[in-house]
């Protein structure tokens, strides 16, 4: 009896042996992926800061953090490359490619279907990127998530955050479209989902009667015409002196002679 217990001591000490090398084996291993997947991370940092950034998102990977002007090399679906100067804001996790800016009324957003399609106005103050340039950078095989800070004449700021973003090509109207919202804005976005742009010298919103872009005083995606327009008349004031023609949200303020202080819009990956 004496030599069984013994016999079950030593195998219990051999499986203890083995359990404990089984342990260490297996933090080795975690070890190992850790190195591994630090090396693989190091690897694709230098991989992008030798290749030519496509958005701002590469930009703020390349090891750049301060908010400003920068040039992107984007492909786009047909695989043409474009260089574009861009705004790159950093804050907010960093990466966002800035494409309007609303603050003091210095630019006049009342324009026609080429001036939207070109673009307007300068990136370090107010302006419009341009609908071309909104196609070819988001028409990248990847998912932008469309980012929209709004800020009142009182100091409050709120945004309202949509995924899968994408603006169609000058043959569709440049068509926006994108996903669910997130934020604490409100969707107030949600009812432009899938409308055509339009300008005062081409209406392609669903209104039969009302011209949505004259109406409203703005180039927009208009539907029938609107829950948001951020492109209206700025008014150094809370109080639009013409109904429809402020800068707009909806779902924050409802209230169609309201005009909000600062908007910008965006996107990353």
């Amino acid at each position: 009896m004496l030599v069984n217990i013994q016999q079950e001591i030593v195998s219990l000490k051999e499986e203890l042996s083995c359990n404990q090398e089984c342990t260490s084996e297996k933090e080795e291993i975690a070890s190992k992926k850790e190195e591994i997947s630090s090396l693989k991370e190091t690897l694709n940092e230098c991989l992008a800061k030798d290749e030519p950034a496509r958005d701002c998102t590469d930009i703020h990977r390349q090891g750049h953090t301060a908010s400003g002007v920068y040039t992107v090399h984007a492909t786009n679906s047909l695989g043409k490359t474009i260089e574009v100067e861009v705004y790159c804001d950093m804050s907010n996790g960093g990466g966002w490619l800035v494409f309007q800016r609303r603050q003091d009324g210095s630019v006049d957003f009342y324009r026609n279907w080429a001036g939207y399609k070109a673009g307007f106005g300068n990136p370090a103050g107010e302006f419009w990127l341009g609908n071309d340039h909104l196609h070819e950078l988001t028409s990248q095989k990847t998912n932008y998530t469309l980012r929209i800070d709004i800020g009142d004449w009182n100091g409050e700021t709120r945004y309202a955050e949509y995924p899968e973003f994408r603006v169609g090509p000058e043959k569709d109207d440049y068509i926006i479209s994108f996903g669910n919202y997130s934020g604490t804005a409100g969707d107030a976005l949600g009812l432009h989902n899938h409308q055509r742009f339009s300008t005062l010298d081409r209406d392609n919103d669903v209104n039969d009667v009302t011209h949505c872009p004259r109406t409203c005083h703005a180039g927009w995606w208009f539907e029938g015409c609107y829950d948001c327009n951020l492109n209206g008349f700025y008014y150094k004031t809370s109080h639009a002196q013409r109904m429809y023609w402020g800068i707009q949200w909806s779902a924050w303020r409802l209230d169609f002679y309201y005009s909000f202080m600062k908007v910008e819009m965006k996107f990353r990956r």
